[in-house]
């Protein structure tokens, strides 16, 4: 079969109508996900977010390539747990709660938590805290967390108060 000039437009149409099929199914996932904890967020990660995604407009000069950068999903802490979860999770909201543990870590698994200045992380033998003491994380300062050997360390970064 002999394909002509119309259709290879055509066919660019329908593969660039794909790719935005793709951006709305994520979203929808996203959403979905935010809502329910029986979704593995790593894996729908994988298949929407890693994506090398190119959106190339053509001129009569020349073709030119813009990158997309990838979107990361913020999550919300829940509400009054003490030791909420954070599988598959980077970055995250902080919810006025004390917390005495981040569950469900994977080895070196980095979280950064954005600071609403009433939550709680405790020092302790599960979350080490740059300052060795009980930490208020200060409203719009986001902290960084990561999981070594079981145990989340706060990054070492310290700015002593004034």
């Amino acid at each position: 079969m002999k394909v002509g000039y119309g259709w290879r437009g055509r066919l660019e149409n329908i593969q660039g109508y794909i790719v935005e099929c793709g951006f709305l199914i994520g979203r929808i996932l996203r959403d979905i996900i935010g809502r329910t904890s029986y979704l593995s967020l790593r894996t729908l990660s994988d298949a929407f977010m890693s994506i090398d995604i190119r959106n190339t407009e053509v001129n009569q000069q020349a073709t030119v390539t813009k990158y997309i950068a990838d979107k990361t999903f913020v999550a919300k802490l829940k509400s009054g747990d003490t030791t909420p979860s954070v599988r598959a999770m980077t970055v995250c909201k902080a919810n006025g709660q004390d917390v005495t543990d981040f569950k469900d870590g994977a080895e070196g698994q980095t979280i950064k938590v954005l600071g609403d200045g009433t939550m709680t992380v405790e020092h302790g033998s599960n979350i080490k805290t740059n300052t060795a003491a009980i930490k208020t994380l200060e409203s719009d300062k986001v902290y960084t967390f990561t999981h070594i050997d079981g145990v989340w360390y706060e990054d070492a970064t310290y700015i002593p108060p004034a």
